[in-house]
């Protein structure tokens, strides 16, 4: 594959599809049902990554376009309900298609580094403020906090992502709002040891990190659902964060009892800050993909696991965009497409 062949639908489609096909033989065994399903798994996952290419994002203007215009690739289209339907059924694949892609892309770029992932957490809207507080809009799973580079208030989740250095996201999560980062990596990192363990509680924690310097010497603890375990991905055993990771008790359990090192610039020289500083980046890059090129405000869902799929569908569609353009020789944060 070259750099000019991804300029190509035809061969953008083609190769996008082969990807997602040959990933999904080896972690994923297909729907079984009394009647073949007129759509494949392998179809409706690649729908569901492209579509994250579509603008706008509304999954009936984008069905309505396939129809007309890839009736070639996806002869037996089915409606945007049962599409809607198929691709919520397949979260986990989906979920494991985004790590599988990951660690490909990782061998493929044969890249060594003293710092394998970079953790961090991006603001995720789905209602306007005013109104996600008034109709609790999926609560339990949103609520209102505080994000992104303005710090205004917004009702939504937050998006826990692991990312490598080559800018595909390794692992992540989502979670309310207002839920700190660190319970966000906690149960991160408690999914990739042992995927069916319970969400941390700041009682289970109590005996490992001690009182919190907080007034009453509690801690808040998640406030709410946090998922999808499917999507932890594998260990990593050296990650740099924020200083909203910083603290003692934390780093010093992370590494005695999950075998994560998490670092961050607290008690660093000048130029060691600056080093991690600049090996940060590559997951503000990220984030801003995410949000101007795949929709991550606003994701228009109404359900958990609606929520949890449409998250699954655009950081597979991060990995693929960077595999592929590891593949055709071209810059991995390049987000030029036939679609785009």
């Amino acid at each position: 594959m070259t750099p000019s062949d991804l300029l190509n639908q035809d061969t953008f489609l083609t190769a996008l599809y082969c990807l997602t096909d040959d990933l999904l033989k080896v972690i994923h065994a297909p729907t079984r049902s009394r009647r073949p399903p007129t759509l494949t798994d392998s179809e409706v996952i690649t729908l569901a990554v492209l579509h994250q290419w579509f603008s706008p994002k509304s999954e009936r203007c984008f069905i309505r376009y396939a129809r007309e215009n890839w009736h070639a690739y996806f002869p037996h289209l089915i409606s945007q309900s049962r599409y809607n339907r198929r691709v919520r059924n397949l979260l986990r694949p989906l979920a494991q298609l985004t790590i599988t892609l990951a660690e490909a892309t990782t061998r493929a770029a044969a890249t060594s580094e003293p710092y394998s992932q970079v953790l961090d957490a991006a603001a995720v809207p789905l209602a306007r403020f005013r109104r996600g507080a008034r109709s609790k809009l999926l609560a339990g799973v949103a609520d209102v906090g505080r994000g992104g580079s303005s710090r205004q208030w917004y009702w939504g989740v937050k998006f826990e992502a692991s990312v490598t250095s080559a800018g595909c996201i390794a692992g992540f999560l989502a979670g309310p709002a207002s839920t700190e980062e660190r319970w966000l990596a906690e149960c991160l990192f408690q999914w990739r040891k042992n995927p069916s363990a319970a969400i941390p509680t700041a009682p289970d924690l109590l005996p490992t990190l001690g009182p919190s310097h907080r007034a009453g010497g509690t801690r808040k603890g998640p406030t709410g659902l946090l998922g999808p375990n499917c999507a932890a991905g594998a260990v990593a055993s050296t990650v740099i964060a924020d200083l909203n990771y910083r603290g003692r008790a934390w780093q010093e359990h992370w590494w005695r009892d999950l075998g994560v090192l998490v670092r961050t610039k607290e008690g660093l020289s000048r130029e060691e800050a600056g080093v991690l500083s600049a090996r940060r980046q590559v997951v503000e890059s990220v984030f801003s993909r995410l949000t101007t090129v795949f929709g991550l405000h606003y994701p228009r869902v109404r359900t958990v696991s609606g929520l949890h799929a449409r998250l699954s569908a655009k950081a597979a569609a991060q990995n693929a965009l960077v595999h592929l353009n590891t593949l055709a020789g071209r810059p991995t944060g390049c987000t030029s497409t036939p679609l785009s």
